[in-house]
């Protein structure tokens, strides 16, 4: 699971995930992380003036953490109900369930005509997100059982 780098994207105001000129850091799925300032974001790749050198990088999407990704699409996708969807819809495909209900929300707030899609997208990602809960409560358990056993000289839940 991508927790720590995801706790480390939301820790900041991202490199790009702030409206052109504004600065931050973007974390990248090689683990690099980018210092510098918005010129552009575009739907693939985002450009920006990169620390301490003052280079012009771009850099595209599928470099980039999904939760880095999201946290600059997020900031810079305005009241677009068709960019949300798009972004509800990576949110999605990327695991990060709790912000695809979120962007899905958001398009029913600005768009009535994409009520029932955006609806589909919020119950299609509360199920995913319940299903991972359950294996993740199922790998617990069944680490519990196996220190319990361990425990106690090796009897039940030893596996």
């Amino acid at each position: 699971m991508r927790i720590g780098i995801a706790v480390l994207a939301l820790a900041s105001a991202s490199l790009f995930a702030a409206p052109a000129g504004a600065g931050g850091f973007l974390v990248l799925k090689n683990g690099t992380i980018v210092r510098g300032h918005v010129i552009s974001v575009g739907a693939e790749s985002v450009t920006g003036i990169v620390e301490p050198d003052g280079t012009v990088k771009t850099i595209r999407r599928d470099e980039i953490e999904p939760q880095s990704w999201y946290t600059l699409r997020s900031v810079t996708a305005g009241v677009d109900a068709g960019v949300r969807l798009e972004l509800a819809r990576y949110c999605l495909a990327n695991e990060l369930y709790p912000f695809a209900e979120e962007e899905a929300h958001r398009v029913m707030a600005l768009d009535e005509s994409k009520q029932e899609v955006a609806q589909k997208l919020i119950d299609e990602a509360r199920a995913k997100q319940a299903f991972e809960l359950t294996m993740v409560a199922e790998k617990l358990e069944k680490a519990g059982n196996a220190a319990v056993g361990r425990a106690m000289g090796g009897g039940v839940g030893t596996a």
